[in-house]
């Protein structure tokens, strides 16, 4: 056989080999990709997942795979097992176009044109301490890195349960998103850091089960402007029971919150410092609309002891630092509720039409020296205007802070919703010509005064019974040791000043509240404020 025809036979041999190489590697390189990309998947359900796919299409050189009918099972978690968080769920449909083969293999990269998740439906399983397996879940990924010119979330339903003997439970009716340019990097050696260009979305729905006390609700919650902005709508925090049957559930003296919200909006949100150094920065934020109800059943026995840090702790303490340039407040309407011992209702302060402004409110360490200001005007049962300024240093180890407030001509019916169910003293008679509250106070006690003018005053006792009724004999003697009147004209006016103990186990709502009792107490019966705080605290043992 000549030369020449050797040399024709082997041009077919070697495209025979070509092609078939070209298959075969393709499809070995099909099987690998898929084999990655489930692989992936399994690490995001968690360890023991198993993922089912109903159909797989695949343009491998157009880098263009869909996924469809994605099936993701977690086994069940044992009572003891360390691992935090399982994921169960159906997905109809993952489209992945422009996919880089050689970033994915060899650079652990998924680096793509656009990625689509449509309609996943998940629940998510929390327990235990869900940092335990973190880094252990982020290996389990396999890729350090995701680019992407455009990543879609649309229709997504979602679940959080958090096991245990009051299982707490989050869910949310849609997730939709939209985001441009994503570099999105977690290696190993280095923290985690997220870019992009452009984010809108929108969660609606969303609902929360906080046992045994607790329904939250919000409406929707969304992100605009190039996630510069972000907007809440009608959220709310309802109480399973109300102030006179809630001690069937909590059996302790602790605080009720009814409280709804109307519109929250944060502009000049950086959502990428949140991610990428654990501060929430925003030039505004704006909460209006706002009914917030705070209860406090003061004959139920004493809660086991649990610390209530003030403000400027709690700031500290936040897992996150914060820095708002100012927030503000309203239309604001806020009650503070509380009963005494042996007697049926509530006393009341109440709050309408409260707004305000807060700056300075950073917790940076930059920054935190600075003062935290907060000023607010509001009506004082709803017709007693009223003017209150609280500052603070957050960094201040103290917690140290002081309160002013001015309040209005106030009809003695206001004094009364003031005293009658808190220190059994009913005012009969008289006006209020204004009050004036100064305090200054720390983690430990607080001094201040207040100056209360009033006219025509007459007070009676009322009995311990709860009935309503006078102590006839003890509000005469009453009446003989309280002035008529107190007038800042009057030479000898009479200032409520006070020293008071913290009680580490209230907030502050309740230590501000304190002073204020104190200090009328003492501005009205001098010489009864021992007989008053003996008479509450033997009641309440009973």
């Amino acid at each position: 056989m000549s030369k020449r025809i050797t040399r024709w036979i082997w041009i077919p041999v070697v495209l025979l080999v070509l092609v078939a190489g070209g298959y075969f590697g393709s499809r070995l390189l099909e099987r690998t990709v898929l084999k990655r990309s489930e692989r992936i998947l399994a690490g995001i359900g968690g360890p023991g997942s198993t993922i089912r796919v109903g159909q797989v299409d695949i343009d491998l050189w157009a880098g263009d795979l869909r996924w469809s009918d994605v099936l993701i099972e977690s086994p069940p978690g044992e009572p003891d097992s360390t691992e935090a968080t399982r994921m169960n769920g159906r997905v109809d449909g993952i489209s992945v176009h422009g996919l880089s083969l050689w970033r994915l293999l060899v650079a652990r990269t998924l680096s793509m044109r656009s990625i689509t998740i449509s309609r996943p439906d998940i629940e998510v399983i929390m327990s235990g301490d869900t940092t335990v397996n973190t880094h252990d879940r982020a290996k389990a990924l396999t890729i350090s890195s995701l680019q992407a010119e455009s990543v879609v979330l649309e229709g997504a339903v979602f679940r959080i349960r958090w096991t245990g003997a009051d299982s707490t439970t989050i869910s949310a009716e849609r997730l939709d998103l939209d985001v441009t340019d994503v570099r999105c990097e977690w290696p190993q050696d280095r923290p985690f850091a997220l870019r992009y260009a452009n984010a809108h979305g929108k969660l609606a729905g969303i609902a929360a089960a906080l046992p045994p006390l607790y329904d939250f609700r919000v409406a929707s919650v969304a992100l605009a402007e190039e996630g510069r902005t972000l907007h809440i709508l009608n959220a709310e925090v309802e109480p399973r029971k109300g102030q006179q049957s809630y001690d069937r559930v909590t059996h302790f003296e602790v605080d009720l919150f009814d409280a709804s919200m109307d519109t929250a909006t944060m502009t000049g949100l950086d959502l990428m410092g949140l991610f990428n150094e654990n501060t929430l920065s925003a030039t505004t934020l704006r909460i209006a609309g706002v009914e917030l109800d705070v209860s406090r059943d003061r004959t139920m026995p004493d809660a086991p002891y649990k610390y209530k840090p003030l403000l400027s702790r709690l700031l500290r303490e936040l897992p996150i630092a914060l820095c708002l340039d100012s927030v503000v407040v309203d239309r604001w309407n806020v009650g503070y509720h509380e009963k005494g011992a042996l007697t049926p209702d509530f006393g009341d302060l109440v709050f309408n039409d409260l707004g305000g402004t807060i700056t300075g409110l950073c917790t940076s360490e930059a920054v935190s020296r600075d003062t935290l200001e907060v000023k607010a005007t509001a009506r004082l049962y709803d017709r007693t205007r009223m003017s209150m300024q609280v500052r603070m240093v957050i960094a201040d180890s103290s917690d140290r802070f002081t309160a002013h407030a001015l309040i209005g001509g106030l009809p003695i019916s206001g004094f009364n919703r003031l005293t009658a169910d808190l220190m059994r003293v009913r005012a009969r008679g008289g006006t209020i010509g204004g009050i004036e509250v100064t305090m200054t106070a720390n983690d430990d006690r607080a001094t201040g005064r207040v100056d209360m003018e009033y006219n025509g005053l007459q007070l009676e006792l009322l009995k311990q019974d709860g009935s309503g009724e006078k102590r006839r004999f003890m509000s005469g003697l009453v009446n003989t040791v309280v002035r008529s009147h107190n007038l800042r004209s009057d030479p000898d006016f009479r200032h409520g000043d006070f020293t008071i103990d913290r009680r580490k186990d209230r907030f502050v709502f309740n230590y501000l509240w304190a002073g204020l009792r104190e200090g009328m107490i003492i501005s009205v019966l001098p010489g009864a404020v021992e007989s008053v705080r003996q008479m509450d605290k033997g009641a309440k043992k009973k």
